[in-house]
């Protein structure tokens, strides 16, 4: 360890701090969004901001110290749920400690009265018994509890009101502030008194406290998106109800749909396009090329309207293939010049041997250009894929029922709006778009890797 210490620079250091950086801000995206898709309520509110946990708000106002009584405390024992009755001799008193401690508050004393007369309290040592207590008393005869005798004396932390003051007021509820004011040519300061915005002028404590504790998953989310929009889904808790499905199935294969056409399409135009424009010299080729590059220069919102029209008058609008066509015609110039220059960097002698062999410039195409362009079509075949699954604009301008929209379109709409707040629906059916990524992205991993590093013909 000490020898890989003395051998590290200032750079790699810095670099590798970048690195953990980088893995923290791609990774915790991903699993909160794993995490949302497993709750059963549909609000972001309640969702917990460390993945895989509930959080839940255990604020109180009671003092810590004295824990309400407003006396000071005097001695403590910390002993077992099932040694209560040796501190607590009376059986109604024992009771109402039980029945206290599954409903009340977690850091709150229950007041109980000591051997001697005197005032004392019994409270949770750990803030999680309170939902122990509800799988049941006999499974939490070991959980600690903490016996507390106060004396006479007042508590000094919370001057003997039982209650935690404000940190921001320092209870009082008051905010004293000192402003400048002009007094005809003179400026000066004036105490300017304010009810404390923190815990809204009363005085009291009322920063968050939150715990957590690991969730059970819950495939709830995912039934309301795979359920019909014609049919309900039966509520599986407390704060659910019966709802509606969705259309999330339709969406799904719309897409689906729509990215393998597209894909299909873009290959073989766009493959043959580029070879025909990197292998044959032919009139107005340079020029071709040229109107391909300038027309990259221009944002696809600019042909927007455009589009719609050209659509509208071929009565392609709220279709599948009209997108397809669009999607597919948008991606020539640019994948066109990528497949080029990637068949630029193949040595002639590959086709020139198969000539001799016999073959002919189809054969040569099919059997041997393609196959070591392998590598680069992949790519091509990834990213044409990808494309419609993320793509929302032109899917939203052109698609109008509920059962032709897209994923990205159907998602989106669960959380617009004010009333649409269905954000771990939504975290759900993200999930589910990247299983077909993931699928793809591993079986091309190693042909993506050679298009990536530039390897045509040197295999």
């Amino acid at each position: 360890m000490k020898k890989f210490v003395s051998r590290a620079t200032p750079l790699s250091i810095i670099l590798n701090i970048i690195l953990v950086i980088n893995v923290i801000v791609v990774l915790y995206p991903v699993l909160f969004t794993i995490s949302s898709s497993f709750s059963v309520s549909s609000s972001l509110a309640a969702t917990s901001v460390i993945p895989f946990t509930d959080e839940k708000d255990v604020s109180t106002n009671v003092c810590v110290v004295c824990n309400g009584t407003g006396k000071k405390a005097d001695s403590s024992v910390v002993f077992k749920l099932k040694d209560l009755k040796e501190f607590v001799a009376d059986e109604a008193e024992r009771q109402a400690v039980l029945d206290a401690l599954k409903s009340g508050d977690p850091y709150k004393g229950i007041v109980v009265s000591s051997a001697d007369g005197s005032l004392a309290t019994v409270r949770p040592k750990s803030s999680f018994l309170q939902d122990d207590l509800k799988k049941g008393i006999d499974k939490c005869q070991n959980k600690k509890l903490v016996y507390t005798v106060y004396t006479d004396e007042d508590c000094v932390s919370c001057n003997k009101t039982g209650l935690r003051a404000c940190v921001a007021c320092g209870g009082s509820g008051i905010i004293h502030t000192v402003e400048k004011v002009s007094v005809g040519d003179k400026s000066q300061e004036q105490e300017v008194m304010t009810s404390c915005e923190t815990c809204d002028g009363t005085g009291k404590q009322t920063k968050l406290m939150t715990q957590f504790k690991f969730k059970k998953p819950s495939f709830y989310q995912f039934k309301r998106l795979l359920t019909s929009a014609d049919k309900f889904v039966d509520p599986v808790g407390p704060g659910t109800k019966k709802v509606l499905g969705t259309n999330y199935k339709h969406w799904y294969l719309n897409t689906l749909k729509v990215a393998c056409m597209n894909t299909i399409l873009t290959v073989f135009i766009c493959t043959t396009a580029g070879y025909i424009f990197s292998r044959f010299k032919f009139t107005g080729r340079k020029q071709i090329m040229a109107g391909m590059i300038v027309l990259q220069m221009f944002p696809s919102f600019i042909g927007m309207v455009a589009t719609y029209v050209i659509l509208w008058k071929f009565n392609a609008l709220n279709t599948l293939w009209g997108l397809v066509l669009v999607y597919a015609a948008g991606s020539i110039p640019f994948n066109s010049q990528l497949m080029k220059g990637y068949f630029d960097t193949m040595p002639k002698d590959i086709a020139e041997a198969a000539y001799i062999d016999g073959a002919s410039p189809l054969v040569a195409y099919l059997r041997v250009i393609l196959p070591a362009a392998k590598p680069q079509i992949v790519f091509l075949t990834l990213t044409s894929f990808t494309g419609p699954w993320m793509d929302y604009i032109f899917p939203r301008m052109i698609l109008r029922s509920d059962d032709k929209k897209t994923l990205a379109v159907g998602l989106y709409e669960m959380i617009s709006g004010r009333s649409n707040d269905n954000f771990t629906m939504f975290a759900a059916g993200a999930i589910l778009v990247a299983v077909p990524f993931a699928i793809l992205f591993m079986a091309g991993q190693k042909s993506l890797l050679l298009s990536l590093a530039g390897t045509s013909g040197k295999e």
